[in-house]
């Protein structure tokens, strides 16, 4: 896992770091697990960007339904001074409203989206994927 602010490239020295273009969560029935999703523009401005989850489909055609998924738009707010000693300046994220437009992300900087998945009590075990 890495620490990444919103206007920090996300691919200027990550050397030993495996990036990659999915997310592979583990959870019990009836747990809940999180996952972050940042979206960088690195070369351009994003506009209309749309992000929706689909169903997983798992063992001998189990859905676990993409209604069990939520998806919140991670808002920063930016801190021109320090809170106390330890603490920094710089953007921070700050809140999690539920994302439900299309969002722009500026040049050269990131958008992150909090993924909760909440697995229903009664899915069958095994691997899912959508």
């Amino acid at each position: 896992m890495v620490k990444l602010h919103n206007s920090e490239a996300p691919y200027a020295d990550l050397s030993g770091i495996e990036l990659s273009s999915w997310a592979n969560v583990s959870a019990a029935k009836n747990e809940r697990e999180a996952f972050q999703l940042i979206i960088s523009a690195n070369q351009t401005e994003l506009q209309n960007v749309q992000v929706a989850a689909s169903d997983l489909s798992g063992p001998a055609g189990n859905l676990i339904s993409s209604s069990n998924i939520e998806l919140f738009y991670v808002h920063f707010i930016e801190l021109t001074e320090a809170s106390d000693e330890l603490g920094g300046t710089g953007y921070y994220a700050d809140a999690l409203p539920p994302l439900n437009n299309e969002f722009e992300v500026e040049k050269g900087a990131n958008a992150a989206i909090w993924v909760k998945l909440s697995v229903p009590e009664n899915v069958v075990a095994g691997e899912y994927e959508g």
